[in-house]
């Protein structure tokens, strides 16, 4: 071990071989971090702790070790790393150096830290992250395991926790296989919500949720079982606490594109539509309020020569509907709070959105950070169930009985609420 002028420790640390099993890995890694903190509160007790793990190459069942031990069991924070790119950032390769800095903008924001907030110069993008009426922006996303591999189906449910909407907390819930709809949506909201008024020293007042994952079949049974649900929180929390709620469906999966009429409008050598293309005439449902919306930017691709330099493919759009909203928005308002920008009359104004709230890039991504970050939550509880599986735990075991013992029962609602239509408000009959 050796302790370094600029606040660095360094130590070994190996998995174990196949004869010795991941169980000593994990033991020997817990060691190593409780040596850390040890070390780390010893000798700068006002840092932070951050573990960096350069792998020789990647290996899911390293990583899921790591993620397990350091997430779970010691609530420390950890980025990986394999030698190569190491490597090839000190050389100073071609392209490196975007890997660098998205690497140094996850790691800031493991560490606590804010990488952008959006400068509330619009009085529409204002409205939604005003002090005196806060919003809650919620993604969900549900996850289903791999066919053949057993398991359960993972929801995870993404909110903010600050009011300009850049920092976000998960919470993550376990329940039967192939169940789309989230069966633990009232906990995990009241969750989000009580994180919301530790932070800001009160509730939020609107509520809306990004909701990922579901077809057209489904927008009515779904939205109508989560939105009894998140008011069953509300009311839980406070027989007079009625934030207002709107429920955002987006779909990735389509084959609608678009392309510029003017060529000397497109980017790239494929001369795609801008960043902030919005329609919402057409080409959209005779039936729901939605429109298409391209928030991001393809990527760049730069080959070693730099000679080429050009953005891969065609862009595609998202599809937002927005079912449920008793908030009032106009339409303008949700695209802009969404996440694009439009160019004001003076053609200098640019209004950013939840698109560009994503922290591990410094560029606006293809649908809104909350629902971006639940589906990176899902990603990483796959990892801590894939590491629990690898060693035979019997925590996964029981969280299997509980989720088929404590699944709640179908049953008919006391209300209905109605689906945003066009021209018409839709009943839909509720269960929960």
């Amino acid at each position: 071990m050796r302790l370094a002028t600029d606040e660095f420790l360094f130590e070994r640390w190996s998995a174990g071989t196949a004869e010795s099993g991941t169980s000593k890995g994990i033991e020997n890694l817990s060691d190593l971090l409780q040596y850390f903190k040890r070390e780390t509160d010893k000798w700068f007790p006002n840092a932070g702790l951050i573990v960096l793990f350069l792998m020789k190459q990647k290996n899911q069942d390293n990583y899921s070790i790591v993620k397990k031990v350091c997430d779970l069991d010691k609530g420390v924070a950890s980025q990986c790393l394999t030698a190569d790119t190491f490597r090839k950032m000190g050389a100073g390769r071609s392209g490196t150096r975007a890997v660098a800095h998205n690497i140094c903008l996850k790691i800031n924001v493991k560490m606590g830290g804010v990488n952008s907030r959006v400068y509330p110069s619009s009085p529409r993008w204002a409205k939604f992250f005003d002090r005196d009426s806060p919003t809650l922006h919620v993604g969900i996303d549900v996850t289903h395991p791999v066919q053949g591999r057993g398991g359960n189906s993972i929801a995870t449910v993404v909110a903010n926790v600050d009011i300009e909407g850049s920092r976000y907390e998960v919470s993550v819930k376990v329940q039967l296989p192939d169940q789309e709809r989230l069966v633990y949506m009232a906990d995990a909201l009241r969750e989000r919500i009580l994180a919301f008024n530790e932070v800001n020293k009160r509730p939020p007042e609107h509520i809306v949720f990004y909701r990922d994952g579901i077809s057209e079949s489904e927008f009515q049974g779904t939205m109508g079982e989560e939105l009894h649900s998140a008011k069953a929180a509300c009311f839980k929390l406070g027989e007079e606490y009625r934030p207002t709620m709107s429920y955002i469906v987006i779909q990735k999966r389509h084959h609608t594109r678009f392309f510029v009429n003017d060529e000397s409008d497109g980017i790239g050598k494929m001369r795609n539509i801008p960043p902030g293309t919005v329609v919402e005439e057409e080409v959209t449902s005779q039936d729901y309020s939605d429109f298409f919306l391209a928030s991001h930017r393809l990527r760049l691709l730069i080959l070693d020569l730099g000679l080429l330099n050009y953005y891969l493919g065609t862009t595609r759009p998202c599809h937002y509907y927005l079912l449920y909203d008793d908030w009032g928005c106009t339409s303008d308002e949700w695209q802009v709070g969404l996440g694009f920008y439009i160019i004001a009359s003076f053609a200098n104004e640019l209004t950013f959105g939840l698109c560009h709230q994503y922290a591990r890039t410094n560029k606006s991504v293809s649908i809104p950070a909350p629902v971006f970050y639940a589906h990176l939550a899902c990603a990483r509880a796959s990892v801590h169930s894939y590491a629990l599986r690898k060693k035979g735990d019997r925590e996964v075991r029981q969280s299997e009985l509980r989720a088929s013992a404590e699944a709640p029962q179908m049953g008919p609602s006391i209300d209905s609420i109605g689906i945003i239509r066009k021209g018409k408000i839709g009943p839909v009959e509720l269960y929960v």
